[in-house]
């Protein structure tokens, strides 16, 4: 079975387009989201207890 991110975006990855995944503390987000953006991605929010929490 595949990760629950993979199950998620399965249809997005299907289609061909690239999903970056960020794991990282909401700080860290904050400040990559505004890059990945302005590099061109479309910000496609998940939730999900990571590894960590």
């Amino acid at each position: 079975m595949p990760d629950p991110v993979r199950r998620r975006f399965e249809e997005t990855i299907e289609a061909g387009q690239i999903l970056l995944v960020i794991d990282a503390d909401k700080e860290a987000l904050a400040r990559a989201e505004p890059a990945v953006v302005h590099a061109g991605a479309t910000p496609l929010p998940y939730e999900a207890a990571s590894v960590m929490s």
